[in-house]
């Protein structure tokens, strides 16, 4: 029998997810901080066209989830706040319902946990009913990383569902590539996570360090790079990445990126694609991708990818083929790129 494992990746938590919401049942996604929670959340309400609510628990109190008491015609009431859809609300335009994301579930008070029962088990605020098309997820850190939790009453815990997450290396890059490719991250990072994938995710809730690696942060450095960071001063841009993703991450994505200077020049590539030299350190291989895409014209295509069809390692060379398309679209079409592709998933078949 086939080993589970209990713990899912982003890719199959997101699924999972998708099911809960189809099946109308609050679920519960617990993981460490910065792997993507929010994210696959935001995800599943564009895809399945249901308006976000994001609740930050913390940041509420058990008397905006129940109402706030109000007088009409000599009678008290408890108001129901108008962030909550209720029944017989008008569900706003190009979308098929609403989407409430309780973040930071575990964190708040116990008083805010337990207002927020009546939300997800009768689904109503204080006397009003939600909306038929509103559906609930939730997302927490867990007690095991550090986070400051709070113990989930058992009254709640078997009428949610609930699944773990961690961050998986593969989902991640294959995610990055293709945001990349759209243009939406600097394939510098793309470059630098494949070299040395433990930058994926080097959180550690036994150390105490500002920030650390994951793909959140991660993000935040790829949004720096494409803004221009590395224009600035070294003396600026190190001390900025490892305000971003750490002093570890920020020494070695550093060293990485002075990978360019050993380089060949673009000039020689496109003159002499056969006999230029080939970097010979792993990680210069690595930074030639973000290096040919930056530099690549459409007259030139071809001696770049004569160039790069040199490159022994067959994944290395997919991984430098996305990087370059990222930065010019058009190679995808290139029938030198085409054979070569062809001829690595045959290899890799045998």
């Amino acid at each position: 029998m086939k080993k589970i494992n209990y713990v899912l990746n982003q890719e199959q938590t997101k699924k999972r997810l998708m099911n809960s919401v189809k099946a109308n049942i609050p679920c519960l996604v617990t993981s460490q901080p910065g792997v993507g929670k929010s994210a696959i959340i935001k995800q599943i309400a564009e895809e399945l066209k249901l308006k976000l609510i994001d609740i930050r628990l913390t940041q509420v109190s058990q008397y905006d989830l129940n109402g706030l008491p109000a007088i009409e015609e000599g009678k008290s009431y408890y108001a129901p706040m108008n962030l909550f859809p209720l029944k017989g609300s008008k569900i706003p335009e190009g979308y098929e319902g609403w989407l409430i994301f309780l973040d930071e579930f575990m964190s708040a008070d116990k008083f805010t946990q337990a207002a927020a029962y009546k939300l997800l088990l009768d689904r109503q605020i204080g006397e009003h009913d939600l909306h038929e098309n509103v559906r609930i997820l939730m997302a927490s850190n867990r007690a095991t990383d550090g986070a400051l939790v709070t113990k989930m009453n058992t009254a709640i815990q078997s009428r949610i569902t609930h699944v773990e997450m961690e961050a998986d290396y593969k989902v991640f890059t294959q995610y990055v590539a293709k945001e990349v490719e759209k243009g939406n991250w600097h394939p510098l990072v793309y470059g630098f996570i494949n070299f040395m994938p433990k930058y994926i995710n080097n959180f550690d809730p036994a150390k105490e360090v500002t920030t650390y690696a994951c793909p959140r942060t991660l993000e935040m450095l790829s949004k720096e790079l494409k803004a221009g960071l590395l224009d600035l001063d070294y003396e600026i841009y190190m001390p900025a990445i490892a305000g971003i993703v750490g002093e570890a991450a920020a020494t070695d994505f550093c060293s990485f990126y002075a990978t360019y200077g050993q380089l060949p020049d673009y000039k020689d590539i496109i003159a002499k694609p056969t006999t230029t030299p080939i970097p010979e350190q792993i990680a210069a291989k690595w930074a030639l991708g973000a290096y040919l895409g930056e530099h690549i014209e459409e007259k030139g295509q071809d001696a770049v990818i004569e160039y790069v069809k040199r490159i022994e390692e067959d994944d290395l060379r997919v991984v430098i083929y996305r990087m370059i398309r990222s930065q010019a679209p058009y190679i995808g079409n290139n029938e030198l790129l085409k054979e070569d592709l062809v001829g690595i998933v045959r290899r890799n078949k045998k």
